[in-house]
């Protein structure tokens, strides 16, 4: 009877096998779960995202709201939340369309003024090009023989490819209105509860993190730094930047002004490029073809407002100890606009950081576990 009760139970390594296969189910599960819930929140990737943006950008709004009304969550976070469409969305969904139909007079455009730079070859001083102007063009030329570079077909090839993204850009638009207007509805939507509940969304979340509570304290400090420096920092100044790009083309009477404004806040958080960049390219078709008081008037407005701007807002937005070096916002800019698109903005500075978070606890770490060992003084016997 021993001998049969024996072989019918489950022995030890049985047993023990049987317990680690609950854990391993249990996180193959839940990983499963998890990507199939990241796929179905896919297709509204744009409304979450912008959404993340806007709570973050007006929570202090809705705090300040929710304080004033006696505290109640529901009322404060529907007034913010039509304050964030009304000054954000509506301007950038209005301007974005405005851009899109510049676009289509944009190869013209360019063309014309390219046309211009026939008088810096020709070098004539009797023309409307400065002779020292035409001297340094010609020298500017010549390297650029040297070299078989080729600036005006490579301009009018870019200038091409981003006409025609942008007329396709529009033609999906209009194709996909329906589309359009579900993710504005799960941004509204997303946004009301981010407003209302993301503080415990996020607690939650955080909870999830298996990691020492101090750990944790770190990597959250350097999520709210890192985004609080884009966001306000960087996307709030662009945006700024853009904005006044754009008045100051449309007053001093320069083509598309709305899309130079929108290439302008896409290119502002780039270091070394910036609203300067563009600035340029507008100041030197004015020169070409012969508007120096308009080419003045641009470059003037430009340096004394567009450009002081980043200086001026920047430490007003995320003070002094939130600032991000300059070396990791430029490889966290460049690298997360060529990963994620335009979201890598938000992400690539927030990966980088938090690597170096993660970075930091493993030092903090390693330097507990294995102290370094101390040499006994000279003369001194152990």
């Amino acid at each position: 009877m021993e001998t049969h009760s024996s072989i019918g139970a489950p022995s030890l390594l049985e047993r023990l096998k049987r317990r680690q296969l609950v854990p391993y189910f249990f996180f193959a599960a839940f990983l499963l779960l998890f990507w199939q819930v990241l796929r179905l929140l896919a297709p509204f990737y744009l409304g979450l995202l912008g959404s993340v943006i806007l709570a973050l950008l007006f929570s202090p709004l809705n705090a300040a709201l929710r304080k004033r009304m006696g505290n109640r969550p529901n009322t404060a976070a529907a007034a913010t939340t039509l304050l964030a469409l009304l000054i954000v969305v509506a301007p950038v969904l209005l301007f974005g369309w405005i851009s899109l139909k510049e676009a289509d007079r944009l190869q013209p455009t360019v063309r014309l003024w390219l046309n211009g730079l026939e008088h810096l070859r020709a070098g004539d001083p009797i023309g409307q090009v400065p002779p020292r102007l035409a001297s340094v063009w010609k020298s500017i030329e010549s390297l650029l023989a040297l070299w078989r570079i080729e600036p005006e077909d490579i301009l009018l090839k870019s200038v091409d490819e981003m006409g025609q993204r942008m007329g396709t850009l529009a033609t999906a638009i209009i194709r996909n209105a329906a589309v359009v207007l579900v993710d504005l509805m799960v941004l509204a939507f997303t946004l009301f509860f981010f407003l209302r509940d993301g503080e415990g969304i996020f607690g939650r979340l955080i909870e999830l993190v298996p990691m020492d509570p101090e750990h944790k304290n770190v990597i959250v400090e350097r999520m709210r730094r890192t985004l609080y420096a884009v966001l306000r920092g960087v996307l709030v100044v662009a945006l700024v930047q853009g904005t006044l790009a754009a008045v100051g083309y449309a007053l001093f009477g320069v083509p598309f002004p709305v899309l130079l404004g929108l290439v302008t806040t896409l290119l502002s958080p780039i270091p070394f490029v910036g609203a300067a960049g563009i600035c340029l390219f507008v100041v030197l078709g004015l020169l070409a073809n012969g508007s120096y008081a308009q080419a003045g008037c641009v470059a003037a407005w430009n340096l004394l407002l567009v450009c002081s701007v980043d200086n001026l807002l920047r430490p007003i937005l995320i003070g002094q100890d939130a600032k991000l070096p300059i070396l990791l916002l430029f490889f966290g800019l460049l690298g997360g606009l060529h990963v994620y698109g335009f979201a890598g903005l938000l992400i690539g500075p927030l990966v980088i950081a938090l690597f170096l978070a993660f970075a930091n606890i493993y030092r903090q770490e390693y330097r507990e576990r294995h102290p370094e060992k101390t040499e006994p003084p000279a003369g001194k016997a152990e």
